[in-house]
């Protein structure tokens, strides 16, 4: 400022020389500028001077943070690969989806290529799937095969052998969207590895869901023909895809079982789009759980979801079974409360006592689990493989 203000001093007194203008080291020129400015240093200039000059700046110029400096933090900080995961089905399935996970758009640090890749996955309880062919392929596949939430995690490796600096993890929920969705699994203690397969690998327990047609031998002692074992009225392992009601595939009344689990621990599965019943005509489909073969590995303990449009609407947890222990769940009244009517959705079954001793009855308020040991259809379980423990009839 001080430089500038003195420039126009010299301008007027050229001007008002004529063409001799005065030398700059003139005395007269001196006192002149002493006179129009006082020679103040910038440190001693007014706040308000800076704060002018800061306001043109900002008028002038848009609101643009400060740089980084890049240089400075590559020195100090190291670059690492980066994991990238991508789902080629999205983050919400159904069961039994085959995921394609895709982690070959990961990068190494300063554009070194990927060398190693592995998988890893935090499942529901219950669901013990893994990667196929491998946790270490770039591009896996994984089936999950219950209900719940799954947290599907990548680390990577460069050609430098360094490792990504934090895992890149997503999540997929897996919910089903038939109108009736029941899921079992089971907890085998005396099995050892339960994600082993095989012939007697693992607990063989069946899932079972019967059409109110289903009319066999009353094994259980409660008066009335069992559900169980009927062909064609109980979907189980042996009848997967009946023909129960129209014989039109696009209906939709007719339950299928996707999966038979005979090595342990489940899930098995069995979905039913759309379920027959009116207000005026109702229906009650049976659920029941027998374990057929324990491939003696004892005691297993079955967990049982029924999911109606998506929402539980029954979960038991660790019901204990003994193998060939038969276990009525309930009855699932169609349509019920979630449909619109009054009808509860399920019926549990309650027992008390043995009901084959005619000490006890089943479909009780309260008590325990309706299960019947031993429970061995003759026309049926002996021929197909079912085992007969020592302290069976």
């Amino acid at each position: 400022m001080l430089r500038w203000r003195f420039w126009l001093v010299v301008m007027v007194v050229t001007a008002c020389g004529g063409n001799s203008p005065l030398p700059m080291a003139d005395a007269g020129i001196e006192d002149a500028a002493a006179d129009v400015i006082p020679d103040v240093p910038d440190a001693a200039l007014p706040d308000t001077a800076t704060a002018d000059a800061a306001v043109e700046v900002a008028d002038a110029a848009p609101d643009v943070p400060p740089a980084t400096d890049v240089s400075a933090t590559d020195v100090s900080l190291p670059m690492c690969p980066s994991a990238v995961i991508a789902i080629m089905e999205g983050d919400v399935v159904v069961p039994q989806t085959t995921l394609h996970l895709k982690g070959d758009g990961s990068t190494g640090a300063n554009g070194k290529p990927i060398k190693k890749y592995l998988w890893t996955v935090k499942q529901p309880a219950g669901s013990n799937k893994g990667f196929k062919p491998t946790a270490t392929f770039p591009n896996p596949t994984f089936t999950p095969d219950a209900a719940g939430d799954y947290l599907v995690c990548l680390d990577v490796w460069d050609t430098s052998g360094m490792q990504s600096c934090k895992q890149t993890c997503a999540i997929v929920t897996v919910m089903p969207n038939n109108a009736v969705h029941v899921e079992l699994l089971w907890d085998t203690p005396g099995d050892a590895d339960q994600t082993d397969t095989g012939p007697a690998a693992g607990a063989d327990l069946d899932l079972h869901f019967a059409h109110p047609l289903a009319s066999q031998p009353d094994v259980d002692c409660d008066g009335a023909p069992d559900p169980w074992f009927d062909n064609p009225f109980d979907c189980f392992w042996f009848n997967n895809a009946p023909e129960w009601d129209s014989m039109n595939p696009a209906i939709g009344d007719n339950p299928t079982l996707d999966l038979d689990d005979t090595d342990g621990a489940g899930p098995e599965n069995l979905n039913l789009a759309s379920p027959v019943g009116t207000a005026q005509d109702p229906r009650a489909y049976s659920i029941g759980v027998h374990y057929w073969n324990d491939h003696k590995f004892g005691v297993s303990y079955a967990t049982l979801t029924v999911y109606m449009f998506g929402t539980v609407a029954l979960k038991v947890d660790k019901v204990a079974m003994q193998p060939l222990d038969m276990w009525y769940v309930g009855k699932l009244n169609w349509p019920n409360q979630l449909t619109g009517t009054s009808t509860p959705p399920l019926d549990v079954c309650y027992q008390s006592g043995d009901t084959c001793s005619g000490k006890g009855k089943m479909w009780q308020p309260k008590g325990d689990w309706c299960i019947t040991p031993c429970y061995v259809n003759l026309e049926f379980s002996k021929s197909t493989g079912g085992t007969t423990p020592a302290n069976c009839p």
